[in-house]
């Protein structure tokens, strides 16, 4: 089985715009958190934005590519068969 570029296109579209609508969902998430922390703690709040961006990326993309794989072409099926014993 041979992939082509227009066979790969749509799983790397579909991992792109999910991977950014789930990171601005954590981002909304990340920057209220670090307003509220930057309210109390002052200089803070750019460290909890900073942390959780580097430990929320890696999730957010496995969860995209995760998405983006399920929702592949047909081709894509028969790759993930087991092999014929």
């Amino acid at each position: 089985m041979e992939l082509k570029w227009p066979d790969l296109m749509p799983v790397w579209w579909g991992f792109f715009w999910r991977s950014m609508v789930y990171m601005f969902g954590v981002g909304v998430i990340l920057f209220s958190l670090a307003a509220l922390f930057g309210v109390q703690n002052g200089a803070g709040a750019r460290t909890v934005l900073t942390v959780g961006t580097y430990v929320g990326w890696l999730p957010v993309s496995m969860l995209a590519i995760k998405n983006a794989l399920e929702d592949r072409p047909p081709k894509f099926a028969e790759i993930a068969k087991p092999p014929a014993a």
